[in-house]
């Protein structure tokens, strides 16, 4: 459940400068949630503070390789579907982004840790 939140925080959200009203709340803690929480103006809150346990950064190392991954919160992050310029449907939702540095041999691969975007399209 947690990994299909991290994946939708990553896929559908979209930077838009439009106030859409919460329609309703849903809490992440249900465990009868439905996974359309996210439509209908609906916002998905995590009231129980479920995401706390991963806040943080970690690091993996293995000879010279070095993964580092600082995980942070993010309330109410819009996701909307956009059709013809209109939006056809749109939630909120609390979610947990990550952000990653990888070195190999001394060589920076990958660096997104002092970006300020989480959008998947930029870095």
């Amino acid at each position: 459940m947690k990994n299909i939140i991290v994946y939708l925080c990553f896929v559908f959200s979209a930077a838009t400068a439009q106030n859409l009203p919460v329609l309703s709340t849903t809490s992440l803690n249900n465990p009868f949630i439905d996974f359309e929480h996210w439509k209908k103006g609906n916002y998905a809150k995590d009231t129980g503070n479920t995401r706390d346990q991963y806040v943080g950064t970690w690091q993996y190392s293995q000879g010279n390789t070095v993964f580092q991954v600082r995980i942070f919160k993010q309330d109410q992050v819009l996701f909307d579907r956009v059709f013809n310029g209109q939006v056809e449907d749109y939630g909120y939702l609390d979610c947990v982004i990550l952000k990653y540095r990888l070195v190999k041999n001394g060589v920076v691969i990958f660096d997104n840790l002092a970006s300020t975007s989480y959008n998947t399209d930029e870095s």
